[in-house]
């Protein structure tokens, strides 16, 4: 596996101001790693994912620009893409223009705050298809120009959704006729979403993107 930046069983290291373009299956690489910080570095162009996070906790992931990092277009894959990550902060990234903004798999307890996720086909995924994630808290981000914004995936639950701005996914339909949602909740599973904007204040409207 290639990738421009590897960090296996590492804690205490700080990545910044860093560009990583066009590099390897992965921009940056973490497995087992912990109590790392990833600042104001711009990442563009990795194969499978920009971030690839692989059973990491405490790692701050601030400022960073991740845009196109998943042109293998293989599902399951995504800007930041992470599996068994707990208790990680995401602040303040602007992450665009790939089929997943994030993919949060069999992970809990990340705070994602101040995102900018747009121009994505699914913003902010919270589990896959095959994992769920729990305990998530979602803030103050803007999420839009998405099929899906905000997908809660099978057995996902606990997730506290507030003061997010997200829209601009509805009356989108994808080819394979399914309709576009601001929210996606796989098993009807109670999440606490309030005091989000939705594009519109027409009740009815934002109902129908549920």
């Amino acid at each position: 596996i290639v990738s421009g930046i590897t960090l296996g069983g590492r804690s205490g290291v700080i990545i910044k101001n860093c560009r990583i373009v066009g590099y390897g299956e992965f921009n940056i690489k973490l497995d087992d790693s912990h109590n790392n910080v990833f600042d104001n570095n711009i990442l563009k162009d990795g194969w499978i994912s920009g971030f690839n996070i692989n059973r990491g906790s405490y790692n701050n992931f601030t400022n960073n620009d991740v845009t196109n990092s998943d042109k293998s277009n293989i599902g399951g894959h995504a800007n930041f893409w992470m599996w068994r990550g707990h208790n990680n902060f995401f602040l303040n990234n602007t992450v665009e223009n790939a089929s997943q903004g994030f993919e949060i798999a069999n992970s809990s307890n990340n705070l994602f705050e101040g995102n900018i996720i747009r121009n994505n086909t699914l913003g902010l995924g919270l589990g896959s298809d095959a994992w769920s994630s729990v305990n998530e808290i979602v803030r103050n981000n803007l999420i839009v120009g998405s099929i899906r914004g905000l997908y809660f995936a099978p057995g996902s639950s606990n997730h506290t959704v507030e003061n997010n701005s997200i829209y601009r996914t509805d009356s989108y339909i994808s080819s394979n006729g399914s309709i576009s949602y601001n929210v996606y909740n796989e098993d009807n599973i109670p999440s606490i979403v309030e005091n989000n904007w939705w594009g519109t204040r027409d009740n009815d409207t934002i109902a129908s993107t549920m």
